[in-house]
C-alpha cells in the first residue's frame, strides 16, 4: 500500500488504473458542482491532477496513477480541505487541517458516502468555514 499527502496530513490509498482515474475525476466533479452551486468561490478550487505512478502493471502494461485530489482553500490563502474518493468503497474522503482542540475534532478526516456528493460540499462549508 502506498501513501501520499493529498494536504498537509497523509491518507493512505493504493495506485489506481486509468478506469478508476475516470471514475475518480467523474466523482470529485460532481462534488465541484456542489462546491460551486453552495456558493464557494471557485477561484478557491484547485484540482491536483493524477500523476503517474512509476509502477506498470506487468501483466497487461497498463500505467497506474495517483488518485486525484480537490483542494479547497480559504480566502487568506490557507488550506480548508482535500477531498479525495476512496480506492475501493468510491466514498469521499474529506480531510481537514489539524490543529489541536479546533471544534473539538480529534480526527481529521471525514467519511461521506459516495451517493451523497451534496453533503460533502455543505460539510467544507459549514466545518472549514470557506464562503463565497
Amino acid at each position: 500500500m502506498a501513501t501520499y499527502a493529498a494536504g498537509d496530513g497523509l491518507l493512505h490509498c493504493q495506485a489506481i488504473t486509468g478506469e478508476a482515474l475516470a471514475g475518480h475525476t467523474a466523482a470529485l466533479d460532481q462534488v465541484l458542482t456542489h462546491l460551486t452551486a453552495s456558493g464557494i468561490n471557485a477561484q478557491l478550487i484547485m484540482r491536483e491532477a493524477a500523476t503517474r505512478c512509476p509502477i506498470m502493471l506487468y501483466a497487461t502494461g497498463e500505467r497506474l496513477w495517483h488518485p486525484p485530489v480537490l483542494k479547497i482553500y480559504a480566502n487568506a490563502g490557507w488550506k480548508a480541505a482535500a477531498i479525495s474518493v476512496g480506492a475501493r468503497s468510491g466514498c469521499y474522503f474529506v480531510e481537514l487541517p489539524y490543529t489541536p482542540g479546533w471544534s473539538g475534532r480529534d480526527n481529521p478526516i471525514e467519511i461521506i458516502s459516495a451517493n451523497h456528493p451534496d453533503r460533502v460540499a455543505s460539510f467544507v462549508s459549514r466545518v472549514a468555514g470557506v464562503s463565497a
